[in-house]
């Protein structure tokens, strides 16, 4: 039978106890936020170089989307990148 790393991670979840989850769940969001924020520097300096721009992309957002397969979610970005980098380091 073949089991996929979403169905491990679940199963190994699921044997955790409750305290242990949510000491793990605190440690998973602190990883999440400092790679979230590496992402966004790494972002902003393709914006500033205007690197999407040189590769035929007409905007960060269609960059991401197209290159990193992000998903199409309009109103979740900014004018610039420069400005969500701004509000996430708030």
């Amino acid at each position: 039978m073949y089991f996929s790393l979403e169905n491990r991670v679940d199963f190994e979840l699921k044997k955790l106890d409750k305290t242990t989850l949510i000491k793990q769940t605190h440690e998973t969001v602190k990883q999440e936020k400092m790679h979230t924020m590496v992402l966004l520097q790494h972002l902003l300096e393709i914006e500033n170089r205007g690197l999407h721009l040189e590769l035929g992309f007409s905007n960060l957002h269609n960059f991401l989307v197209v290159e990193f397969k992000y998903l199409n979610l309009t109103l979740f970005f900014p004018t610039t990148f420069s400005e969500k980098l701004f509000v996430y380091s708030k």
